[in-house]
């Protein structure tokens, strides 16, 4: 027996929509792309697990070892990428909330 045809047409639409959002997909620019993949990292627990074993570690580092440090205490060289990351995190940040109020994401 098979399906009546009414009952196959939702699942012919839904394939629909999944290609053509697959399609609008594949035309979004790889820069647009990038900033989609960073601001969904950006916006995990995992990334703030890491982003906080990151900083203590390289504080440990500074620490331990001050005579092989890169960025000797008070950490200048750490403070600068901190801020230029959360610089551009907020520009990607703003970037997705506009696209996702406009339906673009």
């Amino acid at each position: 027996m098979s399906a009546p045809a009414s009952s196959k047409r939702p699942v012919e639409n839904i394939d629909a929509i999944l290609r053509l959002e697959k399609q609008d997909e594949e035309k979004i620019a790889l820069h647009h792309r990038v900033f989609h993949a960073i601001g969904s990292f950006a916006g995990t627990p995992q990334f703030v697990v890491l982003q906080c074993a990151a900083v203590v570690c390289w504080i440990a580092f500074g620490g331990v070892f001050p005579d092989r440090a890169l960025d000797p205490f008070p950490f200048p060289l750490l403070g600068t990428f901190l801020a230029l990351e959360a610089v551009l995190l907020t520009f990607v940040k703003m970037r997705l909330t506009a696209s996702w109020r406009s339906g673009i994401a």
